[in-house]
């Protein structure tokens, strides 16, 4: 795992960190459970997931990044672009 700005990778500072730059629609997601905090951090810029190795499912990372698409288009409106 790879935090971005020397920050951590915890879930709570990860929270804060959103909180602290005002990404309310990314927090409401978390509460909601329709997204998980790593997800959040990535979308925000605090985090960078490691290369993928190619053994992991094509269908899961399709299915969080729909779900984070989905997430921000419904909260900035259709026209968003992520």
């Amino acid at each position: 795992m790879t935090a971005i700005g020397g920050g951590g990778t915890s879930k709570a500072y990860l929270l804060d960190r959103l909180a602290r730059a005002k990404r309310f629609d990314l927090l409401d997601g978390i509460a909601q459970g329709r997204i998980t905090v790593l997800m959040a951090a990535e979308a925000a810029g605090f985090y960078r997931r490691p290369t993928p190795t190619g053994r992991g499912s094509s269908n899961v990372t399709k299915r969080k990044r729909f779900a984070l698409q989905r997430l921000l288009r419904e909260a900035h409106g259709p026209r968003y672009r992520p």
